[in-house]
């Protein structure tokens, strides 16, 4: 109508209307009534409008203008290709995208089969670097295409996995980079058991327990796959192989059979001094570690707390590392100040979780802790933890990996730092009272 508001919300017409003439698909939108009508009936024959939440003459908000666009990227092009003999532009649908044409980005499905810490086929990458096979629609597969690995973009535990990925290419440098790395879960059929409950598995036959007290008889799966264990296939795996003492286990089906195996085995290492200069870390157990980043030509690592990524100087006594190492069980990776830690790669998971409280009760596998608020929790032991390190009513910390297991006890450090308060009392002036506190 001739005005413009700089300070209006958007409409959901509005915003779509944008999208329509962003597309080329403007003169559409006109022949079909034009606006609004015209705009949202040429939207929703391309699909723009799908399965987004709107209401016209209402302002869009952020979320459904995000949906409106990411159906928007993968719609064909309109383009003014010649004049007709009225004068009139005829524009015509191209095979051309936004997102391909536009952003230079390709939206593919296929298997990611390796990334500097594991592979399911070939070699490992090098570090900062991912390989797929891209789905040839016809239930094969290209040849494996390695790209970059984009910032925030972490694809470490979708190895063997169908996925769908985005990858930019950057014309200067000749190279693409995955921006985008998603589990196809149409695709995907995944079951995960934590050791604790794995049945006698074999080679070809998964066992495990959905409920270990109720359940008469384990669960069973065929398998006819790859195994790797810490992300490294082992060629020479035994049925022994399927029953880790730690850790879990995830089968992966992408074409109708549990093809992968992953068994992921961990060790739990308690930090007791970092020395950031020669890039150690002394252990609890007299152990020490070198992970020196600059040594990414002999094995590489990523250290990492609540998901975000830390550096070696941001790690605290007590704090316990969960090594998932390349080489058996990891043991590698303490093997002293005098050589290089034995492993090509590492996950190394950092936790802080520390319980206070007196043991409870105390089993074979676990054990009850009492809180400080008189709750009494059960607590499984984690791998290699010493059990007799511990016993019936010692009080003290107790401190959880990863798998919320307990890792590291520790009973004497609760002894000098409470006290018990035998009288209360307020002195000076009711409008300015001092509280005092009489401790034991």
């Amino acid at each position: 109508d001739g005005t413009f508001g700089p300070t209006d919300p958007v409409t959901y017409e509005q915003a779509v209307a944008m999208l329509v003439r962003i597309l080329g698909l403007d003169v559409f939108a006109q022949r079909k009534g034009g606006w609004p009508d015209g705009y949202l009936v040429v939207a929703a024959e391309n699909k723009i409008t799908s399965g987004v939440p709107g209401t016209n003459n209402q302002p869009a908000s952020r979320g459904t203008v995000a949906l409106l666009t990411y159906n928007s990227l993968e719609v064909n092009l309109g383009e003014a290709s010649y004049i007709d003999s009225d004068g009139n532009a005829v524009t015509i649908i191209t095979n051309k995208t936004l997102l391909k044409d536009k952003l230079e980005v390709e939206k593919k499905y296929g298997v990611l089969v390796s990334t500097e810490f594991s592979a399911v086929e070939g070699a490992k990458n090098k570090a900062g670097e991912v390989s797929f096979k891209a789905s040839n629609g016809q239930g094969g597969y290209y040849s494996k295409e390695t790209a970059k690995v984009g910032a925030d973009v972490n694809p470490s535990d979708l190895v063997g996995y169908a996925v769908s990925y985005y990858l930019k290419y950057d014309k200067t440098r000749n190279e693409y980079t995955a921006i985008s790395v998603q589990e196809d879960k149409t695709i995907n059929k995944t079951i995960t058991v934590a050791a604790e409950d794995l049945a006698d598995s074999t080679l070809s036959t998964f066992r495990y327990w959905e409920d270990k007290v109720n359940d008469d008889e384990a669960t069973e799966e065929t398998l006819d796959a790859t195994i790797l264990v810490n992300g490294v296939v082992d060629s020479g795996a035994t049925d022994a192989t399927l029953r880790p003492d730690s850790g879990s286990i995830t089968i992966v089906d992408n074409d109708g059979v549990y093809e992968v195996v992953f068994v992921k085995q961990y060790l739990n290492f308690v930090v007791d001094s970092v020395n950031t200069d020669r890039n150690y870390i002394d252990f609890k157990n007299n152990n020490s570690v070198q992970l020196d980043a600059s040594k990414s030509d002999k094995y590489t690592f990523s250290l990492t707390l609540d998901g975000e990524a830390i550096e070696l100087k941001d790690l605290k006594e007590y704090d316990i590392l969960s090594v998932i190492a390349d080489k058996t069980r990891g043991q590698e990776i303490s093997d002293g100040p005098n050589s290089d830690p034995y492993f090509e790669t590492a996950q190394i998971f950092v936790t802080r979780n520390v319980i206070n409280g007196t043991i409870d009760e105390l089993n074979t596998n676990d054990t009850y802790i009492l809180d400080e608020d008189g709750n009494s929790t059960k607590y499984r032991f984690g791998p290699y933890f010493d059990k007799n390190s511990i016993a019936l009513g010692d009080e003290g910390s107790f401190y959880l990996d990863y798998e919320g297991k307990i890792a590291y006890a520790d009973t004497t450090k609760t002894l000098d730092n409470y006290a018990y308060v035998i009288d209360a009392y307020a002195t000076g002036s009711s409008a300015r009272p001092t509280a005092n506190f009489r401790l034991l």
